[in-house]
C-alpha cells in the first residue's frame, strides 16, 4: 500500500543522506509509515535505530512504545517507552493518550482514565483528544 511505499522512500532518504540535519523528522515519518502499513516486525528495530541517533526525541519514544505494544514484549516495556516520552517532553498529549490506550487495551481502566485525563490537560486542539476530554468532563461532573 501507500504507507509501505512511503516507508521505503523514508528508508532510502535516511540511507542516502546520513548527514542531513532534519533526519529526526524522516525517522518519525518512517516509523509512522511502517506502523500504518502494519510492518510490525520491522518497527521495533527501526525505532531503536532512530532513538540511537536521537535519544532525546519524545515522539520517537512514542513510536517505540507503539512498537513494543504491538510485539510480544511485556506491557511494562511499552509503558516505560511512553513514560520516557513524557519525561522528555511533558507537553506532548499524544504520549499521555498512548499510555491511556495501552492501559485500556490491558483492561486497567482506572489507569487509563488517569492518563486520558492527563492528555486532556495538555491539549485543547486535537479533535480525537477533545472528544475524549468532553467525555471525561461529563464523567467528572457526575461525581
Amino acid at each position: 500500500g501507500e504507507f509501505g511505499e512511503a516507508a521505503k522512500l523514508w528508508e532510502q532518504a535516511l540511507f542516502e543522506y546520513p548527514n542531513y540535519s532534519g533526519r529526526v523528522i524522516w525517522w518519525r515519518n518512517l516509523l509512522f509509515s511502517m506502523r500504518s502499513a502494519n510492518l510490525l516486525e520491522e518497527l521495533l528495530p527501526t525505532a531503536n535505530a532512530a532513538i540511537s541517533e536521537y535519544p532525546n526525541d519524545a515522539q520517537l519514544y512514542i513510536e517505540l512504545g507503539f512498537a513494543l505494544q504491538n510485539s510480544s514484549r511485556p506491557l511494562d516495556e511499552a509503558a516505560d517507552a511512553f513514560g520516557e516520552a513524557i519525561r522528555l517532553n511533558e507537553e506532548v498529549p499524544a504520549a499521555y493518550a498512548a499510555m491511556g490506550n495501552l492501559m485500556a487495551q490491558n483492561q486497567k481502566f482506572d489507569d487509563a482514565f488517569y492518563w486520558y485525563s492527563e492528555a486532556c490537560q495538555k491539549t485543547k486542539i486535537f479533535i480525537f483528544y477533545g472528544q475524549i476530554c468532553q467525555g471525561l468532563q461529563v464523567t467528572l461532573n457526575r461525581h
